[in-house]
């Protein structure tokens, strides 16, 4: 499936870069492969992660691992805008795969900025929690139903409310708890006092 996005990207630029051409329309086009390509990688994360096998086994520090995906995310939360307050322990150990835990915990934190109102915070914590680890993310937007609390993490489920970005695959947070209960954790959503939700 990607080998045939990469023609269409080809002949894409070839036919922005002839006289007459609509730049508005090669740039819908370009934007609706870069959506499918978003689609595509999210399906094969999700599918590879219903494997065997597909887990690296290497050690992890979550403290790192977090400080450094919020520090990447800075831009977008400034464009929100919003800001990130991130909290973490020292020396979170842990033996995983680093790509897909951080790909589980951007999932998180990019859907808390992506619903986090102007001019609030999104706050990221990363502690011991006893014997465990215990990683969160915070924000005070719209929330979801309560019904829905559980059902977000199911495949291609939306909870109604206010409308964020459409460009999701609605695979994000599905992906996360596959991440995470791949390595033998958990994740789970609940209303915060005040509004907001919390990931934890």
């Amino acid at each position: 499936l990607r080998s045939p996005l990469a023609r269409l990207q080809a002949a894409t630029a070839l036919a922005a870069g002839r006289p007459g051409a609509s730049p508005a329309e090669a740039g819908r086009v370009e934007r609706e492969i870069r959506r499918m390509d978003r689609v595509i990688g999210d399906l094969l994360r999700y599918a590879r992660l219903g494997a065997t096998g597909t887990v690296a086994r290497r050690l992890v520090r979550l403290d790192a691992l977090v400080a450094e995906l919020c520090r990447d995310e800075e831009l977008e939360a400034r464009n929100r805008p919003c800001e990130l307050a991130v909290r973490t322990g020292q020396e979170l150990l842990v033996v995983g795969d680093p790509d897909l835990l951080r790909s589980a915990f951007e999932n998180l934190l990019r859907n808390a900025i992506r619903y986090a109102p102007a001019g609030s915070r999104v706050e990221v914590g990363a502690e011991h929690a006893g014997d465990d680890i215990r990683l969160t993310v915070a924000d005070r937007g719209p929330g979801v139903p309560g019904e829905y609390l559980e059902r977000i993490f199911e495949p291609y489920v939306r909870a109604p409310g206010p409308a964020g970005p459409a460009d999701g695959t609605g695979l994000g947070l599905a992906i996360a708890r596959r991440v995470f209960v791949a390595h033998g954790g958990s994740v789970r959503a609940s209303l915060r006092e005040g509004g907001g939700l919390l990931m934890e």
